[in-house]
């Protein structure tokens, strides 16, 4: 079960960088738009750490989402949120320009707000054990630091980067600091920096760092 919540979490943080990056999609955004989309996308992922979360602990919450129920499975929570990142993903691209920004900005806002109430409620967020969380936050800052300054190297930079100054932050508060932490966490953003820029088709396949 661990490998397999290291698994989703993982494919979440490259599939947030392969829609913000894809040089099929990405270049049809305007910045503001992209900047909305990363935010609503990103939303998202916490939301569906939190109600991870509210899935494993029924005796304590009671979901809110009519469409997985008052106490769903985790598998459940699993499924439909991905299919939600897909689904906003495809919605996104299909919208004509001129309703992009408001439409993913009043989610981002809606997911936001969720998100802040599952906070004050106490929620935890649960992306599986400590290493899927490294793997995530570092697919997460490779894919978004990527996406803003079209540098893949920059992406997988800041990836490391954010893995080995989590450590040193554990270690400046008296907690030890874990060099294969530090090394999940720039893996993960190395590998959404990088991966994120393919593109596969009907036999072919490609690459671009373009926007």
């Amino acid at each position: 079960m661990k490998r397999v919540n290291l698994l989703i979490c993982v494919a979440a943080g490259l599939a947030l960088g392969y829609c913000t990056t894809n040089p099929a999609h990405a270049q049809e955004f305007a910045p503001a738009e992209r900047a909305a989309y990363i935010g609503m996308q990103a939303a998202t992922l916490v939301d569906w750490a939190q109600t991870r979360d509210i899935a494993r602990r029924p005796d304590q919450f009671k979901e809110a989402n009519p469409l997985i129920g008052d106490h769903p499975s985790v598998g459940r929570v699993n499924t439909f949120m991905a299919s939600r990142l897909v689904v906003q993903h495809l919605a996104a691209v299909a919208l004509p320009p001129g309703y992009r920004l408001p439409v993913m900005g009043t989610l981002t806002g809606v997911y936001t707000a969720i998100v802040m109430r599952n906070h004050r409620m106490q929620v935890d967020q649960d992306y599986g054990n400590d290493k899927a969380q490294h793997a995530i936050a570092g697919a997460a800052i490779g894919s978004i630091v990527t996406a803003l300054t079209k540098s893949p190297a920059k992406g997988c930079a800041a990836g490391a980067a954010a893995g080995v100054l989590k450590e040193a932050y554990d270690r400046s508060h008296g907690k030890p600091a874990s060099l294969p932490d530090a090394l999940v966490t720039a893996a993960g953003g190395c590998a959404a920096a990088y991966l994120t820029g393919w593109t596969f088709g009907p036999g072919r396949v490609t690459y671009s760092r373009e926007f």
